[in-house]
């Protein structure tokens, strides 16, 4: 079975390691797997100009994405964790953090059949600013349909070691202002420039069981400056809706400065994006604008993932959130509509 592991890094810190080792074991079994680096990929900005990680100045974060097989005998309780030092010294809501290491745990029951964990949608948010209300979506897929619910809870350290947030600070007021956890939503308004640290756990279930389990550690930076001054838009709504052979990717904007044109970008993986189609934007308006792009290309068997990339007159670019498709139902007709999570919306 194929394990991956995501990490992602400043990339004005230290270099991206070339493996880590994972712990792997259930009650008949105690073992470890070494996942290698397949490749890193620099996160997109709204900032203009060449990013830390392609040898600029400008603030960069890249995605690092590891991998390795291990061979999972049958249990209802295997687990999964990574265990390294040392977490940002930097962080200010959380007690002598630069000798905290990290935690994070995966479990899975595979007793009864395969099982996939539930894998993000989006790439994490790292900076937000100061004053400004700001929507973090954890929401995730899964390839068995499992249902999923989200909850906050503590980085570790250990297991069943935390870390220790400084008062008032807690795993569910990780920042000074506005934290409303709602579903798979973390409404944040920050009042002060900080950093800190907040985890989701995300739990599968089947037929009512519970069959898997996994934690997402963040780090977040409220800032003053936004380190390139105002978003060249804010991006609202989006959909997916087959209609007439074609899927048709409804998206909104508000308050666009600067901006050229829109790109559909399609991916069979979630990861591996092409471009499908693209439209002119409306340059600078203050203003909600409505969009549709469309992909006519024959679907594919399985899930395919859509999301849009807005770039600037100066060539900086930026993407929405990702929208899951399903593959066409004949049962359901072409004229399904679903929203991000790949629900089907009545």
């Amino acid at each position: 079975m194929q394990i991956d592991l995501y990490v992602y890094r400043d990339c004005s810190g230290i270099a991206a390691a070339n493996q880590f080792t994972l712990s792997v074991h259930s009650f008949i079994s105690y073992s470890s797997l070494t996942v290698n680096l397949l490749y890193c990929q620099p996160l997109s900005s709204a900032c203009s100009g060449l990013s830390t990680c392609l040898g600029g100045a400008v603030y960069g974060v890249e995605k690092c994405i590891y991998r390795g097989n291990f061979f999972f005998q049958k249990s209802s309780s295997w687990f999964i964790s990574l265990s390294l030092c040392c977490r940002n010294g930097s962080v200010t809501t959380v007690l002598n953090n630069n000798a905290n290491t990290f935690y994070i745990e995966s479990s899975l029951n595979n007793f009864n059949g395969c099982n996939n964990s539930a894998k993000l949608i989006n790439d994490p948010v790292d900076v937000i600013c100061i004053g400004e209300p700001f929507t973090i979506n954890v929401s995730a897929t899964d390839l068995d349909g499992d249902s999923l619910t989200y909850e906050l809870v503590a980085p570790a350290v250990s297991p069943g070691v935390f870390v220790n947030y400084i008062p008032p600070y807690s795993y569910n007021q990780f920042l000074n202002g506005l934290v409303n956890f709602n579903f798979q939503n973390i409404y944040v308004s920050p009042h002060f420039q900080e950093i800190s640290l907040y985890a989701v756990k995300i739990t599968e279930y089947r037929a009512g069981q519970v069959v898997g389990t996994s934690i997402h550690d963040f780090q977040i930076y409220a800032s003053p400056y936004c380190y390139c001054g105002q978003l060249p838009l804010l991006w609202d709504e989006i959909r997916g809706e087959y209609s007439l052979g074609c899927c048709s990717i409804y998206f909104s904007t508000y308050d666009e400065i600067n901006t050229q044109y829109f790109q559909l970008e399609k991916s069979f993986n979630g990861t591996d994006f092409f471009p499908v189609s693209k439209c002119l934007a409306c340059g600078s308006c203050d203003y909600k604008n409505e969009y549709t792009l469309k992909d006519c290309l024959p679907p594919c068997s399985g899930l395919t993932y859509y999301r849009v990339k807005q770039y600037d007159m100066d060539g900086a670019f930026s993407y929405s959130s990702i929208v899951v498709m399903p593959a066409v139902d004949d049962k359901e007709g072409i004229f399904s509509k679903w929203n991000i999570l790949g629900q089907r919306i009545k």
